[in-house]
């Protein structure tokens, strides 16, 4: 309920309607999944980012450099890169759980 984005068959169409911000520069896609999954649980939603990153690779866009596939957090690493993350976000398993609020 607090984070929000686009379904991975929405990505062309979205970054097509970006090129009207010539100073916005797209890098790359970045996914958490759903909550709750972990994992192995993750990889069909990781599989799909990682489609269309590739669909995002083959548009020509002044303002589109994709590099980044930031896919998977310190429960779902393993799985994120086996599905081709280039940039894993580990905040827990370095520094531990978050106090709860």
């Amino acid at each position: 309920s607090q984070k929000s984005g686009i379904f991975p068959e929405a990505v062309p169409d979205f970054v097509s309607s970006l090129a009207a911000f010539p100073n916005l520069r797209i890098e790359g896609l970045m996914t958490m999944g759903p909550a709750g999954l972990g994992g192995d649980g993750l990889r069909p939603y990781f599989a799909a980012t990682r489609d269309a990153f590739d669909r995002l690779r083959s548009l020509r866009q002044s303002n589109l450099s994709p590099a980044i596939l930031s896919m998977g957090m310190s429960d779902s690493w393993e799985a994120a890169i086996a599905e081709g993350s280039n940039l894993v976000r580990l905040g827990t398993a370095l520094f531990g759980e978050r106090p709860k609020t």
